[in-house]
């Protein structure tokens, strides 16, 4: 099956270290995909910043390669210039994401279009809740309030709430 999961290969790869050393004290909340400005990391980062005013507690990550360097220094501007820096993290592209995906608390996808989503069924392989757009693949691959939540597109408000929620 195209971008289809094998579950048994991920719970083996799952269950082998970390590559990263992660916030044991803060709610981790990450977004997967190679840094792509129609992949909207800048709205995960937007979602991260309205959250930072309300909680200390919650670390965000954002996972993947640089696909557009013009795009990822824009992102890293925006996060230097903000007074939350220190509790926003570039990672790059993880060798072994189900590891990672076993860590962290909340997976935060924040492009409204998304046609399929493999990374939506990786979290949910992993056992953690999606929040996402109530659009394109999401929508048919996250049931509301089961596997996650689903927000009306581009109301990074209601992301933000929706985290909270959580």
């Amino acid at each position: 099956i195209h971008n289809g999961l094998d579950i048994a290969e991920f719970e083996k790869n799952a269950n082998k270290k970390c590559e990263l050393k992660l916030a044991a004290d803060k709610i981790k909340v990450a977004m997967l995909g190679g840094i792509n400005p129609w992949k909207k990391q800048k709205e995960f980062i937007e979602v991260a910043n309205k959250l930072q005013k309300k909680r200390k507690d919650i670390i965000f990550y954002v996972v993947g390669g640089i696909v557009v360097e013009s795009y990822y220094r824009e992102l890293r501007k925006i996060v230097n210039d903000s007074e939350y820096s220190m509790n926003i993290i570039f990672t790059g592209q993880l060798q072994n994401t189900a590891a990672f995906l076993k860590k962290i608390d909340i997976m935060l996808h924040t492009m409204p279009y998304e046609s399929f989503g493999r990374v939506f069924i990786e979290a949910m392989a992993a056992k953690i809740p999606v929040i996402t757009f109530n659009s394109g693949g999401a929508k048919d691959i996250v049931k509301h309030n089961e596997t996650g939540l689903l927000v009306e597109p581009r109301n990074i408000d209601g992301m933000a709430k929706a985290v909270l929620s959580m």
